[in-house]
């Protein structure tokens, strides 16, 4: 007489290959070189956590939010993460790349504008955008990038 495997055992294989599914299929590189990979796979976490955290945040805004033109702008900046992220799954990682330090840099520029330098999240914001276009892009591009704000500022 055979046992069946008891419940524990069963999800304990379970849940292991579920999570290596959900690896391969949303964050693994698909890119030849090293120095590709390293760069694909980065933006592919850190898109990943831009559209888990834009989806949460439009969640909040179509429950709780009247005006047509919010709820318009949550679901669209969703939308814009989840495209970057489909991009960058089909191997275009590096237009992908460059188009997120857009997304995040135009709606920083427009608050440093409106609000002014004097806020230190304004401050700390750019030198994250800093970083990761230096992580994302390359030393080169993050040293440009540094000039042009701080030509802005």
């Amino acid at each position: 007489m055979e046992k069946n495997p008891s419940p524990s055992l069963s999800s304990s294989r379970f849940f292991p290959k579920v999570a290596r599914f959900i690896f391969n299929c949303l964050i693994t590189p698909k890119s030849q070189s090293e120095d590709d990979r390293r760069h694909e796979f980065i933006l592919n976490i850190v898109l990943l956590a831009s559209i888990s955290l834009s989806f949460i945040c439009a969640l909040i805004v179509l429950a709780n939010t009247q005006g047509m033109r919010v709820r318009l702008i949550a679901v669209v900046v969703f939308g814009i993460f989840l495209l970057l992220h489909l991009a960058s799954r089909q191997g275009y990682f590096r237009i992908s790349a460059h188009i997120l330090i857009l997304v995040y840099t135009l709606p920083l520029s427009f608050m440093t504008w409106v609000l002014g330098i004097d806020l230190p999240q304004i401050l700390l914001s750019y030198s994250l955008l800093i970083v990761m276009s230096s992580v994302l892009i390359s030393t080169r591009a993050s040293l440009l990038f540094t000039i042009l704000l701080s030509l802005f500022l």
